[in-house]
């Protein structure tokens, strides 16, 4: 049997090779409690996955590889949760909007059966890929 981990907030391993997006996310997801560590190199990601207990890692697409390559923990697609916005006529190129909601509900969502000691499905340990199109039709 599994045992509980202390409550406390979610512990989140944050990877984004961008400090500027690293400190927006990382303040994004400690507005909504939980416990960020922000990775921007590959050396501090393997640094904070040895010496922190975290419950879920967030990366962009092309982090994941390396984050599974260090850690077994479950990875969300942060890039999973840009849309794309019908481009305004003044401006040349679309515009991108975060789903903030829906990333953070996620993160919840993957990182409660590691909270609580329940045991997760394969579903919640695996990638979110989000087809941002939409479900085919």
């Amino acid at each position: 049997m599994q045992s509980s981990r202390e409550p406390g907030p979610i512990a989140v391993l944050l990877y984004a090779k961008q400090p500027d997006i690293a400190a927006r996310i990382g303040e994004l997801l400690t507005s909504h409690g939980m416990a960020v560590t922000t990775a921007v190199t590959v050396s501090e990601l393997q640094d904070a996955a040895g010496i922190g207990r975290f419950d879920v890692t967030a990366a962009h697409t092309t982090g994941i590889q390396t984050i599974r390559q260090i850690t077994a923990l479950p990875v969300v697609n942060i890039d999973a949760f840009v849309f794309q916005s019908a481009a305004r006529a003044d401006d040349t190129k679309a515009a991108s909007r975060f789903d903030t909601a829906a990333f953070v509900k996620r993160l919840f969502d993957v990182a409660s059966p590691r909270k609580t000691g329940r045991s997760s499905s394969e579903d919640e340990a695996r990638t979110v890929l989000i087809d941002p199109e939409g479900p085919a039709r």
